[in-house]
């Protein structure tokens, strides 16, 4: 009896964890992706000042 609880008790907090992980997953994935695109963004806005302006300090 008690072998059958601790399986249910352990399918029931898989059961739980799953859809937690999923959605941190997704949050994570999601976070990283929007990172990307603001520091993309910043990239090709600084590369555009950068080619605008004819001073290179900006630059290494």
């Amino acid at each position: 009896m008690s072998d059958k609880r601790a399986f249910y008790g352990g399918l029931a907090f898989i059961a739980g964890g799953i859809p937690i992980l999923v959605f941190y997953g997704i949050s994570l994935v999601g976070s990283i992706g929007l990172g990307l695109i603001i520091l993309g963004a910043l990239i090709a806005y600084g590369a555009t000042v950068v080619d605008q302006s004819s001073n290179s300090q900006l630059l290494p």
